[in-house]
């Protein structure tokens, strides 16, 4: 499916909706569009569906994307589009996708998965190459950073400090809404973080890395 060109986002959503959303979602696609729907479930994280939530791959145009999240997430749906009073983001988009095959991975690393237009052969070899899910709070703050924090395609020593400094408070939100019963992060436990995101999701020039270390 490398050819295919996916458009990745989630959905906090209860896992007993999912066969609506899908209904609402096929009616901005096209007959031979392919999607793969992954339902997961992560303590702490969006406490109003009690952790469940769904990861979305589909070969929809950005357009159609648009149109789906304008009638259905944000006027059908009601899904908060930024965290507020307390409650984590409901809807995102992946709008910087460094690997569609690390991200298409992703989707079916647990193996509860709703699928269109992909054959089992291809599942079954995502399956086998994705990570398996590890329930740490450092895997749950680097997939909620991909979706809230945009990166530019160019890092440079003009726009790193903004980038650096949006991360870090990202990192600061996720643990004032999900970790009561956990100590506030260290300065440098927040940087290892920081860095560890930034890596996984660019090449950074090694000039940029010694100047972040």
């Amino acid at each position: 499916m490398s050819e295919d060109n996916f458009i990745f986002w989630f959905v906090a959503i209860k896992h007993t909706d999912v066969s609506g959303y899908i209904l609402d979602m096929e009616k901005y696609l096209n007959e031979d569009d392919k999607y793969i729907i992954g339902k997961e479930v992560i303590k702490n994280v969006h406490k109003q569906t009690n952790g469940e939530h769904i990861h979305v791959a589909a070969t929809m145009s950005v357009e159609n994307y648009k149109k789906l999240h304008d009638a259905i997430h944000k006027k059908k749906m009601k899904l908060l589009l930024k965290a507020s009073n307390g409650v984590g983001k409901q809807v995102g988009r992946v709008k910087d996708v460094r690997s569609q095959e690390r991200s298409l991975r992703y989707c079916v690393k647990d193996k509860d998965i709703i699928t269109k237009n992909i054959d089992l052969k291809t599942i079954n070899k995502y399956i086998s190459e994705s990570f398996q899910k590890t329930d740490t709070w450092e895997e749950q703050i680097i997939n909620t950073l991909r979706y809230e924090i945009h990166i530019p395609s160019d890092i440079d020593f003009q726009n790193i400090d903004a980038i650096v400094n949006d991360i870090q408070i990202e990192i600061i939100k996720f643990y004032v809404a999900n970790s009561q019963q956990k100590a506030v992060p260290s300065k440098a436990y927040i940087k290892k973080l920081m860095l560890r995101f930034l890596m996984y999701e660019k090449t950074l020039e090694p000039r940029i890395i010694n100047y972040l270390i």
